[in-house]
């Protein structure tokens, strides 16, 4: 069976609008036709948005999009990968912060 393919672009930030650099970013897409469609990509983050290549796509495109990032609060979303044009995503991370090992709290980075 011939499936289409397609990659997704994406540019994640902070809650000041500042890209996350230096971290570790795994990313994971389940397929909802077919489970033997998932796949995972693990990433440094850098200058430059991601770009995740050779994702199913449509009509095997529908998947949930889990993002996990190293210090920042995990994210879901679905998505729905069209075939033969990159779908372009910009997500904003809260930042973990933790205070004592039983007590994390997720906050929002406000200007000084």
């Amino acid at each position: 069976m011939q499936i289409n393919k397609s990659s997704i672009l994406i540019d994640v930030r902070n809650a000041l609008g500042e890209k996350i650099r230096g971290a570790e970013a795994r990313f994971f897409l389940y397929n909802q036709r077919l489970r033997s469609l998932d796949c995972a990509f693990r990433v440094k983050l850098g200058t430059a948005p991601i770009l995740l290549t050779d994702v199913p796509a449509f009509p095997f495109g529908a998947a949930d999009l889990v993002i996990s990032i190293d210090r920042y609060h995990g994210k879901k979303r679905f998505v729905n990968v069209a075939a033969g044009e990159a779908l372009e995503l910009r997500e904003v991370f809260l930042l973990v912060v933790c205070f004592k090992q039983s007590a994390c709290y997720s906050v929002r980075s406000v200007p000084a």
